[in-house]
């Protein structure tokens, strides 16, 4: 179960990490701090949802 739930994890960041690169590169106009604090931002709070996710999963679990 836990591998299974690293791999939600690496599938979110990668996720996240493959936006901010299609932002540098592709679109270079994009190239600023909103869009660089837009992206970091929906990454950390997609990543504390799937922590909160993930600890209720656990404690319904057990």
């Amino acid at each position: 179960m836990r591998i299974w739930n690293t791999r939600f994890l690496i599938f979110f960041m990668a996720i996240a990490i493959a936006i901010t690169l299609y932002g540098l590169f592709v679109k270079k106009e994009m190239l600023n701090e909103v869009f660089a604090a837009r992206v970091f931002f929906t990454s950390c709070i997609t990543t504390l949802i799937y922590f909160i996710v993930l600890r209720r999963n656990e404690k319904k679990s057990l």
